[in-house]
C-alpha cells in the first residue's frame, strides 16, 4: 500500500529504478523530469519482456484519429506486417458522425 503525499513518493523513484536494474540487468529503464527537477513520466522495459517480444506473433494495430474542419469524423486505420515485414493495411475506414 502507497502512504503519504505524491510528492514524496516520486522522490523515491530513483531508488526504485536503481533496484530494478540490479534484479533485471539489461533492462531499458528511463525517467523524465521536467527543468524544474519535477517528475514527467518513467519508462520502464525489463530485459525478460524485451528478449520475448522476439518471439510473440504480429500485432494488429488499430488507430483513430478525430477529422476537423471540413472533413468532420474519425478515421481509423488497422494495420500489421506480413511474412515479408511489409505494412499491410487491413482497413481504412471514415467514419461520420451522426
Amino acid at each position: 500500500m502507497i502512504r503519504g503525499k505524491p510528492s514524496a513518493e516520486y522522490r523515491q523513484m530513483p531508488r526504485y529504478i536503481y533496484m530494478l536494474n540490479i534484479v533485471y540487468p539489461n533492462s531499458y529503464i528511463r525517467m523524465q523530469k521536467t527543468e524544474e527537477d519535477e517528475f514527467m513520466y518513467v519508462f520502464v522495459a525489463l530485459r525478460p519482456l524485451i528478449r520475448g517480444f522476439d518471439y510473440c506473433r504480429p500485432i494488429v494495430v488499430v488507430d483513430g484519429a478525430h477529422l476537423g474542419g471540413a472533413y468532420k469524423g474519425t478515421f481509423v486505420s488497422a494495420s500489421t506486417l506480413d511474412e515479408a515485414e511489409y505494412l499491410w493495411k487491413l482497413q481504412k475506414e471514415q467514419k461520420h458522425p451522426k
